[in-house]
């Protein structure tokens, strides 16, 4: 449990949302749903011994594809609502921790005021290529931008939000080791696929990419590219 790992000095702060989790305009609608969440949320710590929180509604502003219900005014009530949660998490405890998980624009967020609100800024910089079909097959969690490409990176993304009033020493970059498996078009492929169209496209885990590719040498070849510092 939460309360035995916390015994042997391992702090777990939870995650409330992710990518479809609908809700949040609801509950920061108004100061009283605002507070009827926050109560919950600091009963949850002092039941289950939480060190924290990290909120990650995807996105204020937006519908997220049609998934959740989205407002005008959405975020600005969302900074009004992370300021209450760290009163309410400062009088039960100062040293609990409070942290949000954001997109690539800072277009559905107020960095120069979250920066004096939250301990730590966790930044998605993953997924930055397009899923469409006849898009050109690009890096998706490169830590430069591509000479050629400007699908963004986590450089251009750190550098959005410091530039936007974030202090550079609470963000958090969040990069990741799955990738996306491209078919590409055959009339349009270069010579390591990169800037290829894509005819379709999915997913894959690390363990596959470490199983099946990496590990098929003979059968596959791996690229690096150096100016986007990425496979």
């Amino acid at each position: 449990s939460v309360l035995a790992l916390k015994e042997h000095g391992v702090q777990i702060i939870l995650s409330v949302g992710g990518w479809g989790a609908d809700g949040f305009s609801d509950a920061v609608y108004t100061a009283e749903s605002r507070k009827k969440l926050i109560d919950s949320m600091i009963d949850a710590i002092r039941v289950y011994g939480f060190a924290g929180y990290d909120i990650d509604w995807e996105y204020p502003g937006s519908t997220a594809g049609g998934l959740i219900k989205s407002r005008p005014g959405d975020i600005q009530r969302f900074t009004v609502f992370l300021e209450e949660l760290r009163v309410a998490m400062d009088e039960l405890d100062p040293n609990l921790v409070l942290t949000i998980a954001v997109g690539g624009s800072v277009n559905n967020y107020e960095p120069a005021k979250l920066t004096h609100i939250l301990d730590f800024l966790h930044l998605m910089t993953y997924d930055l290529s397009s899923f469409s079909e006849g898009a050109r097959a690009v890096h998706h969690t490169n830590l430069f931008t591509h000479t050629n490409f400007s699908n963004g990176s986590a450089q251009s993304i750190v550098d959005r939000y410091a530039n936007a009033g974030m202090a550079k020493e609470k963000i958090v970059i969040g990069a990741a080791f799955y990738g996306h498996r491209m078919v590409l078009n055959p009339d349009n492929l270069t010579p390591t696929g990169l800037g290829s169209i894509q005819a379709s496209r999915g997913t894959t885990t690390y363990n596959n990419i470490a199983s099946q590719y990496l590990s098929n040498p003979e059968r596959y070849t791996r690229y690096w590219d150096d100016v986007a510092k990425a496979p």
